[in-house]
């Protein structure tokens, strides 16, 4: 068993970005445990393992060309699953990293409880 867990946030799909899937496989070939938190597409399960990273999908898609006030109303909610997703999770195992991908930036606030019980952050600008 892994001495260090890494929870991952994403506003995207797994493993369609690559700059999330090539961290998430690296952390888990050195040995880490890795978990991710990001969007579901239709078809896909909300939970699963991919290449020994245990993928957690929220219930949301991508808003796309829909306006501002939709776009930031689809931030909130992911926000809000995230935040109770990564809580659950960190109660349950708890992180010694999390490493959340922008954008927005105001997604940080998702690990907040992370955080205040010891948890390291990390904003991916």
């Amino acid at each position: 068993m892994s001495s260090i867990r890494i929870g991952t946030i994403a506003f995207d799909w797994y493993p369609f970005d690559p700059r999330v899937r090539r961290l998430a496989e690296a952390a888990v070939d050195g040995g880490y445990a890795m978990d991710v938190i990001c969007l579901r597409q239709a078809g896909e399960k909300p939970y699963e393992v991919c290449n020994g990273v245990h993928v957690y999908r929220m219930p949301m898609n991508r808003t796309f060309g829909r306006g501002m006030p939709v776009m930031i109303m689809s931030w909130c909610r992911f926000l809000v699953l995230a935040a109770v997703t990564i809580t659950r999770l960190h109660l349950k195992h708890r992180y010694d990293v999390v490493h959340v991908h922008n954008m927005p930036d105001f997604l940080v606030f998702a690990a907040l409880f992370a955080r205040l019980l010891g948890a390291k952050i990390i904003l991916d600008v």
